[in-house]
């Protein structure tokens, strides 16, 4: 079955610590390893992106469950296409807690979640959510990346 991304943005119903946001993601990929999906979740001052991928049926199936968590309100679906291979193979739920950092990965985030806001994902739009999810895992890679992302 071919394989699918699916990016999503969402508000938590209150505000997190980084330590609450790291607590809650061990269950998480524990399911995420059973459905064979892997993914980026990026949380910052209450606003969550995540981006899973998988089989397609898989993907969507968990979308919903991820729509009915009352843990965050006003879930919408930015993205969702066929693609050809993961970007995030090596993690079944990669971590970026912008809380714990500053500079790029806070302004890139900032970005793609008020680009999320407007009232019309375009073309450009998805294009720069994907140089973004590239960015993202290039720096998850480094050997210099520090112990906010996991």
């Amino acid at each position: 079955m071919p394989l699918h991304h699916l990016l999503y943005i969402s508000h938590a119903d209150h505000l997190l610590s980084p330590y609450q946001v790291g607590e809650m993601l061990e269950p998480f990929r524990r399911r995420n390893r059973a459905l064979g999906i892997t993914g980026v979740l990026f949380y910052s001052a209450g606003h969550f992106v995540q981006l899973l991928e998988g089989e397609a049926d898989e993907v969507h199936n968990l979308f919903g469950t991820i729509r009915r968590d009352d843990r965050h309100e006003d879930v919408r679906q930015l993205l969702s296409f066929p693609v050809g291979q993961r970007l995030f193979d090596d993690w079944s739920m990669a971590l970026l807690n912008v809380d714990c950092r500053t500079t790029l990965e806070e302004t890139c985030l900032v970005q793609l979640v008020r680009e999320a806001e407007a009232a019309e994902v375009t073309r450009a739009h998805t294009a720069m959510s994907w140089r973004l999810l590239v960015q993202f895992r290039d720096l998850l890679r480094s050997p210099n990346t520090p112990s906010a992302l996991a």
